[in-house]
């Protein structure tokens, strides 16, 4: 499972297919209780967070 939040948006990953993750987008501010994925509404914003995240993700040293 992996979550990343920018302001109101949040990108969640809770499974994978092909070995990557399968993303939904939500809009904390207009959907606190997160029932709407807007991930193909607003493919703009999850691909920008996506990138986000994984700059991020690139950044932190490895799990042991």
């Amino acid at each position: 499972k992996t979550a990343f939040r920018r302001g109101p948006w949040k990108l969640i990953s809770m499974k994978q297919a092909e070995n990557r993750p399968v993303w939904e987008l939500y809009n904390l501010a207009d959907d606190l209780g997160e029932t709407t994925d807007l991930a193909s509404r607003r493919p703009d914003r999850l691909n920008g967070l996506v990138a986000q995240w994984q700059a991020m993700n690139a950044a932190m040293p490895p799990t042991r």
